[in-house]
């Protein structure tokens, strides 16, 4: 078993199986943009393993930090994965009720979109959780198809409200939009610049999205 060195430094690893239960997936699942990666998602949770091959806590004068010198998987049996890569090895250090790192977090596979999300500077306490992040990728969101940008801004969650507000004005292609008659022939090809309005660019609330952007 792991011993706490003198320092106050605890080494180790840490691996697991796990499932969620189908009515916690359901709920966690609720706010994902179409029913297609809810599935997925739902599908992924059932069964899962968990390896952080080389962690290391540090603890000691009201400060509790992890590390962790490789990154840390999620696989699940349905293909999907999620690597998570803390920034500088740190994973998270909480101080006086707040908490903060940095790390990147790949998904792919089981039929997940294929997405890179870096926070580089997360911050968590109380109140909620803030973040720049960078998102790189490309998803469905009906009924849009096959959405692909690289995209910078700020994320907040508070109070069970998540919204994320642009940087600035980004590019984004669209390969289809599907039309609204049934037999017209979808919209192809599109290359737009996404800016940010007054509101933010994703809003949601109880399961349900809203997005404005000019």
């Amino acid at each position: 078993a792991p011993v706490v060195q003198p320092d106050g430094q605890l080494p180790g690893r840490a691996g697991a199986d796990g499932a969620v239960a189908a009515p916690d997936a359901e709920r966690l699942t609720a706010g994902l943009p179409s029913p297609e990666y809810a599935a997925a998602a739902r599908k992924a949770l059932a069964d899962f393993s968990l390896d952080a091959d080389d962690l290391r806590l540090e603890i000691g004068e009201g400060r509790v930090a992890a590390f962790a010198g490789k990154p840390v998987t999620l696989a699940s049996a349905s293909g999907a994965r999620a690597t998570l890569t803390p920034g500088g090895g740190r994973l998270v250090e909480s101080v006086n009720g707040v908490s903060r790192g940095a790390a990147t977090l790949a998904l792919s596979g089981g039929g997940l979109p294929e997405l890179t999300l870096a926070a580089s500077d997360w911050r968590a306490d109380a109140r909620g959780f803030a973040s720049p992040v960078t998102l790189t990728g490309a998803l469905d969101v009906p009924p849009a198809q096959g959405i692909s940008a690289t995209i910078k801004g700020q994320a907040r969650a508070a109070g069970g409200v998540f919204d994320f507000r642009l940087a600035g004005c980004t590019p984004v292609k669209v390969a289809a939009i599907e039309a609204g008659e049934v037999g017209e022939r979808p919209i192809q090809d599109i290359a737009l610049d996404v800016c940010p309005a007054a509101a933010p660019l994703v809003r949601v609330a109880n399961g349900r999205w809203e997005a404005q952007a000019r």
